[in-house]
């Protein structure tokens, strides 16, 4: 099978008019604005490099900023040294994606690269600007026994290991490690959480049929469609916050792509349960960076759009340091429709919920205990792979 064609989303070139300096000169980077003149004296350089990095732009701010003499030295040179640490990390990565592709393309399991690698090199106008961490990757949910074993009896090193509460939880992920240090997020579902996965129903089977092979970097290995990668990018942003512009420009670049299929993009968001979700998506992503001529058939979310907005209003993205209450709980409580969306922002007010990618200040991570427990070891694997989706 050939690899696909990568299609360049048409380039932003707007600069940003969001009243705050620092956020000006954030919101250009991504967008690749370049010769703008900023009022060095009133942005904060320690503040400014802590925004770029909770934002993950630090990359292309650094390229943006690189051989102007206006900026700061002291800015420029840890911009560097941080875009030297992500190129070093996403070189890395392709080294361990290469050695995990040929394991994987030697067995019958199927297999997708999501987000990370998948997203910097197809995407992204160069690799270099995205900043990502770890390798998600998604794996048939009847082969993941299967790819864990032959995984591990390749150098790949098991993170979660407490297989009672992995079983307790049907954790839609297990967290892994590759051999040159990429951590490795193994899926076989795109929501981690049980009771998510009833509200957005990704149908993973048809998601992996539908994925193609793209060449990332060195590397050939098979990526979402592109509307599949729209939706599980609504979802992931909106289900984490909506608030960091790594985000909201990974989800412009996808959905700006030339052919983009919006009957199809409607039609999958109604049967995923993601139409809410890609509606926010696309009114912050146009409401941050004012794309020319907005994007084509664009449609409202209704009441909670309407909340969504006012949050907008109120705390504009990016959220830059010292500045509070950002207005998330109305990103991450939406669901599938108004009334449910609104349930979980109450629990979620209420302190009822956690969000899983919060990050608790003490104590371990419980999936990362060791309880090797082979029965439910057995029956986390039994109840993933049968017949019935989870």
């Amino acid at each position: 099978m050939p690899d696909t064609v990568r299609v360049d989303a048409p380039a932003v070139a707007v600069a940003s008019s969001d009243p705050r300096p620092a956020a000006r000169v954030l919101i250009d980077a991504v967008q690749g604005v370049v010769g703008q003149e900023y009022p060095w004296e009133r942005i904060d350089v320690q503040d400014l490099l802590m925004a770029s990095l909770t934002h993950g732009v630090t990359p292309a701010l650094a390229v943006r900023l690189r051989g102007r003499d206006d900026v700061p030295a002291e800015l420029t040179d840890r911009l560097q040294a941080c875009y030297r640490d992500q190129l070093a990390r996403h070189l890395r990565t392709l080294a361990d994606l290469r050695r995990l592709a040929t394991v994987l393309n030697q067995t019958q399991v199927g297999w997708a690269v999501v987000k990370g690698p998948a997203l910097a090199e197809g995407l992204w106008p160069r690799p270099d600007l995205r900043v990502y961490v770890d390798l998600d990757v998604l794996i048939d949910r009847r082969n993941l026994a299967e790819a864990i074993e032959v995984l591990e009896a390749n150098g790949v090193v098991p993170v979660d290991r407490n297989w009672p509460f992995i079983l307790e939880r049907v954790q839609g992920e297990l967290s892994m490690g590759l051999p040159f240090g990429t951590p490795l997020d193994l899926h076989w579902h795109l929501v981690n959480d049980r009771e998510l996965r009833r509200v957005f129903r990704f149908p993973m089977d048809d998601l992996l049929r539908r994925s193609a092979p793209m060449r990332l970097g060195s590397v050939v290995a098979p990526v979402l469609d592109p509307v599949d990668t729209v939706l599980h990018l609504a979802y992931h942003m909106i289900h984490s916050g909506g608030h960091r512009l790594v985000w909201l420009n990974d989800f412009h670049l996808a959905v700006s792509a030339p052919k983009m299929d919006w009957d199809e993009l409607y039609d999958r968001a109604d049967a995923y349960g993601c139409r809410l979700a890609l509606a926010l998506s696309l009114q912050r992503t146009a409401s941050v960076l004012h794309p020319p001529g907005g994007y084509p058939r664009m449609r409202g979310g209704g009441t909670w759009a309407g909340l969504a907005a006012a949050a907008d209003r109120w705390r504009p993205v990016p959220q830059l340091p010292g500045e509070k209450r950002s207005g998330r709980i109305v990103f991450q409580s939406a669901r599938d429709r108004l009334g449910t969306s609104a349930w979980a922002a109450t629990l979620a007010a209420a302190g009822r919920t956690r969000h899983e990618d919060d990050v608790d200040a003490g104590g371990p991570n419980p999936l990362h205990l060791v309880v090797a427990d082979p029965q439910a070891r057995r029956r986390y694997f039994e109840l993933v792979g049968g017949l019935q989706q989870p």
